[in-house]
């Protein structure tokens, strides 16, 4: 080492002239800092020529020394202690020299200076070795020095021990090391102490030097000091030595045990603790694809497996406890341990009804709920809830009730949803069923949206029930073993319990927030599974709720069909191949075309024992070995088509339907050798098929029944030949995509909800409500509402209700007149509706119609606004034609009158006529003889107007787009702004006293005290959509 004798040079002349030592070897001088002392040492010192110091501790530089530090330096030979004293060996701060004591330890050729007393604190230090320290031999020292700084502040913080290896159970012997932490600021460990006979150790104990073996159940007890003197608290770590493996000691159920219920868990107990993390489903299984979650209980040493869904039942199943299983100390099972139990043989779900039915009341109701078992194993009890959350059993979630009866459910005033399902003694649970009960002593409110019609309770309703259009119908599926049939459509999942009359359901939402739409549907039971265009959905209660099954995790894959065999599910995706499950389809593993499929796009699935077909885009994969292999076929063995996209059996047949890309190509193949060859039948060859563009096929003996573009096609005798049906025979392109049949009603989802035939195929009337938006609302004397719904693909349409929303009757303007046609007002007389439309079309309550056309005398068809009043009937046409008829629509005659561009419907209040348009309100108030044109000039706040309204005292009110509604209270001569809402898109009263005022973004605003004051009611409170047209009270 090179010394460093600029700084040793620099340290003794500085502490020369602190008068402290001598400088260049001059005179010693004489020291304040007190005696110093030195031991002799006898030690032999290998040849050097020079003596150097090879360490320095404090190193240079250091920082945060103890005060009670050594400063020791090192050499690379023996020293002449003779030669070290105070003057050659000089350590100084503070102004100060330090007096202490010098020592060598020969076998490290270290030389130590003791200080007499404690360093001070945060005081920098020098350190000067001068050449006047010699060898052992003589040999000469060119000097060296150094500096530190002591720390700041005492150190009061103990240290921290911390053993390497864990206290715990091991079943091998353990090497532990005590590792001490002073932290960066403390004066450093000097030393660690410990104990194993579980005594407490002090600093008379055992020193730690070294890892620690412990073979047997130890008590480690230890603790540190550092070289401040600070203790820590004696810590304590037990390790448990243990080479006995666990055994299984008890089970539930019994081995051998039967009747067992099909929602038990399955319980183990251990004879020692288990090493939880070793609980999972590899290492505890069930077989017959039951999967689930694992608990544990320490106390106990149990571990309980609570599957995910109900057992099989009448089935035996094996319980499989593996050598995965360790106790704590990693000790496995000496063996696996395997046990069986056999579930209840009843499989039937119980049947709960209510004795009073869902609907609209004046009063409230006392509903009994009665379970009924047939001859199963006996109702055990009923869960219900009125709150409209999902009731449940496990956790339990409502009013659970034992027995098969649940008396006096008391439904009072309001909108109450009673859900509710029962269990048997076997743990059959039925799909949760549902009522809804609309109970009001005031009346209701209907309001007309964008997305549907709302109904509140009474005059001014605190909330909504709502009647949305569920959108086009994309699946069907009965359920035959409760009767319940299911209905897919593009926004979520709908179910009947009474063959289609009435509806209850979902719209379901995806991860993207946007609405599911469903592809297929399995359900048996209360096991419901939905293909959507995000992936796989299951329930567990009828479709009460849903947790998305595939793809597991995050993502989606649209899932196109679904099919069930056991406990397996197959799923046909769209770019993953086949997607299989053999847990009850909770993971799945995927057949591509790397294990043959022709294409990873499969748009449909059928499983028929160990055979899979498997639709997809470039032919039909065939495999008989569950997967394992595949052969494909194609047009070459008969297919109509390669693009296949509906698969179906019946009556020893396969049938295929394909789709091509231009209008000629696709069609229906048939096999009989069970896909071995085809025969293909296209319009060409059968005219009976309605396209060669086929979407679904269901079977049902020898009817075959087939959902393609242009309508629908019906054989009885196995596909051999068809009749054709169109049940929007209007509409040149209604592509039906899914069929059901059941007995003689035929079912057709197609846009814009579905279509339904009760005599074979001969007439068709649409069902469910569509999609559009929902405009005007007129009151018929028998109580009976009417809807103007407009649709922008051309299916406008009345909708209509008798009970007060119960059930939705839907007129299509295409049905009624053979062609589309659009509506554009409407007007009621009596109990007779009246729509302008392409003439003036009379609905009778009968449901018989007629239209009025030029052939009657009206000037032309295009009828903006029309009204009635018994046989007085007025019409408005697009030129502004304003034509009359006193005979009940039998002539018209021109009044002679104009108004330009009407728009908004017309009032009428016994001889004052208001019709809203384009440029204002044209007001007569001689019984439609002249009419005179308000605008902005009488006070309207602009000129255009949206619609025109007469509530009950002849007030009159306007609506305009941009500015706020207007109200006249002299016969429409002048209007004045009311202060809210800001603006209106329609004004209605329905004939009475309330104003109802609908809003493009801001809901329902409703006035009792005629526009002085207003409750506005929104989305927030359940309206169907900010987006408002008309409000109607009915008593």
């Amino acid at each position: 080492m090179i010394p460093k004798k600029p700084f040793y040079y620099v340290a003794v002349c500085i502490l020369s002239g602190l008068g402290l030592i001598g400088c260049s070897g001059g005179g010693g001088g004489s020291s304040s800092g007190g005696g110093s002392s030195k031991e002799a040492s006898d030690c032999s010192s290998p040849e050097i020529s020079s003596l150097q110091v090879t360490d320095m501790t404090p190193a240079d530089g250091a920082n945060n020394i103890p005060v009670s530090t050594e400063v020791t330096a090192t050499f690379n030979g023996c020293v002449d202690m003779a030669t070290v004293d105070r003057e050659s060996f000089v350590v100084s701060g503070g102004g100060q020299l330090i007096s202490g004591s010098y020592s060598q330890d020969s076998s490290t050729y270290s030389v130590t200076f003791t200080p007499a007393d404690s360093l001070a604190y945060d005081t920098f230090y020098s350190v000067a070795l001068t050449d006047e320290v010699k060898g052992v031999n003589g040999e000469p020292f060119a000097g060296y020095g150094a500096a530190f700084t002591t720390r700041a502040a005492p150190d009061t913080i103990p240290p921290e021990t911390t053993p390497s290896v864990q206290g715990g159970s091991y079943n091998t012997t353990q090497s532990v090391e005590l590792i001490c932490d002073d932290g960066s600021t403390g004066t450093g460990c000097a030393g660690t102490f410990y104990s194993t006979d579980g005594s407490t150790p002090t600093a008379s104990s055992t020193p730690y030097s070294g890892p620690i073996e412990i073979g047997e159940t130890t008590t480690l007890k230890y603790y540190s000091v550092d070289h401040a003197g600070n203790s820590e608290p004696v810590k304590s770590t037990e390790y448990e030595i243990d080479t006995t493996p666990p055994e299984v000691t008890s089970i539930t159920p019994e081995d051998g045990a039967t009747y067992v219920q099909v929602t038990d868990s399955i319980k183990i107990t251990f004879s020692e603790a288990i090493l939880e993390s070793t609980l999972i489903g590899a290492n505890l299984s069930v077989d017959n694809g039951v999967v689930g979650t694992i608990s544990y209980d320490s106390g106990t040493n149990t571990a309980t497996l609570k599957p995910n869904e109900r057992l099989a039942c009448d089935t035996t199943h094996t319980v499989t406890a593996g050598t995965g299983i360790t106790d704590l100390a990693g000790n496995p099972l000496a063996s696996p341990s395997s046990f069986t139990f056999t579930t209840h043989p009843d499989c039937d779900e119980p049947v709960t009804s209510a004795d009073v039915t869902g609907g609209v009341y004046t009063s409230g109701q006392s509903v009994t709920l009665t379970c009924d078992d047939g001859g199963g194993s006996g109702c055990a009890r009923i869960v219900y809830t009125t709150d409209g959350s999902i009731p449940s059993l496990s956790p339990e979630n409502g009013t659970v009730v034992t027995g098969g009866s649940a008396s006096a459910i008391e439904i009072g005033l309001g909108n109450t949803d009673l859900r509710y399902y029962a269990e048997d003694n076997a743990g059959n649970r039925e799909a949760v069923r549902e009522e809804a009960y609309s109970v009001s002593d005031n009346g209701f409110t209907f309001v007309s949206t964008s997305s549907g019609i709302s109904r509140g309770i009474g005059k001014t309703p605190d909330s909504f029930v709502n009647f949305a259009p569920p959108g086009t119908t994309q699946a069907f599926t009965f359920d035959p073993s409760n009767g319940r049939l299911y209905r897919g459509t593009e926004r979520g999942l709908f179910k009947s319990n009474d063959d289609g009359a009435t509806w209850k359901g979902r719209t379901l939402k995806g991860e993207d927030g946007y609405y599911l739409g469903v592809e297929d549907i399995y359900a048996k039971g209360s096991k419901v599974y939905i293909a959507t265009d995000e992936g796989l959905y299951g329930s567990t209660n009828g479709g009460a709720s849903f947790e998305k099954r595939y793809p597991e995790g995050t993502g989606s894959t649209s899932v196109s069909a679904v099919q069930l065999d056991g406990n397996k599910v197959y799923l046909a995706t769209l770019g993953d191949g086949v997607a299989v499950s053999a847990d009850k389809g909770y993971t799945f593993t995927h057949l591509t075309e790397a294990d043959g499929l022709v294409s990873n796009n499969v748009r449909d699935i059928l499983v028929d024992g160990s055979t899979l077909y498997a639709a997809t885009s470039q032919g039909l994969s065939i495999s008989t070995d569950g997967g394992t292999t595949f052969v494909t076929r194609t047009t070459e063995d008969g297919l109509a088509d390669n693009d296949v996209k509906a698969l179906a059996l019946g009556n020893g047949r396969l049938y295929a339907g394909s789709s091509g890309y231009y209008f000629d190509e696709g069609g229906l193949s048939i096999s009989d050798n069970g896909g071995e060859s085809f025969t293909s039948r296209t319009v060409s060859t059968h005219p009976g098929l309605v396209s060669n563009h086929i979407r679904d096929i269901k079977v049902n003996g020898t009817d075959v029944y087939i959902g393609a573009d242009d309508g629908i096609s019906v054989s009885h005798d196995s596909g051999d030949t068809f009749t054709s049906y169109d049940p929007a025979s209007w509409d040149s392109s209604t592509h039906v995509i899914a069929v059901a049949a059941l007995g003689s009603r035929i079912l057709a989802g197609a846009y814009p909800s579905y279509f339904e035939t009760t005599d074979g195929g001969t007439t068709w009337e649409q069902r469910g409500l569509p999609e559009g938006t929902f405009r005007q609302i007129v009151k018929a004397d028998n109580g009976t509402l009417y809807f103007q719904l407009n649709n922008s693909s051309g299916y406008d349409s009345i909708v209509s209700t008798r009970n007060k929303g119960e059930t939705f009757v839907v007129r299509n303007m295409g049905k009624i007149l053979g062609e589309i046609s659009s509506i554009r007002d409407l007007d009621i007389s009596g109990n007779t509706l009246y729509v302008g439309t392409d003439g003036v079309l009379e609905l009778a309550d009968d449901g018989t119609a007629r239209l009025m056309t030029q052939d009657d005398g009206l000037q032309e068809l295009f009828i903006d606004g029309v009204y009635a009043d018994g046989d007085q009937i007025y019409a408005v046409t697009g030129s502004g034609f304003i034509d009359e008829s006193s005979d009940g629509g039998s002539t018209f005659t021109d009044t002679g009158e104009k108004v330009y561009g009407a728009q908004g419907g017309i009032a009428v209040d016994g001889t004052n006529v208001y019709i809203s348009h384009s440029d204002g309100i044209s007001v007569s108030n001689d019984d439609w003889a002249t009419f005179t044109t308000r605008t902005e000039a009488a006070g309207l706040p602009e000129s255009r107007t949206e619609s025109v309204a007469v509530d009950s005292s002849g007030a009159v009110y306007a609506a305009t787009m941009t500015s706020e509604v207007a109200k006249s209270v002299d016969n429409g001569q002048s209007f004045s702004g009311l202060a809210s809402p800001s603006s209106g898109q329609a004004v209605s009263t329905c004939g009475g006293s309330r104003l109802y005022v609908g809003t493009i973004d801001q809901g329902l605003f409703i006035s009792s005290d005629g526009g002085d004051s207003f409750v506005q009611r929104t989305s927030a409170d359940r309206l169907g959509s900010d987006d408002v047209s008309y409000g109607c009270y009915v008593p």
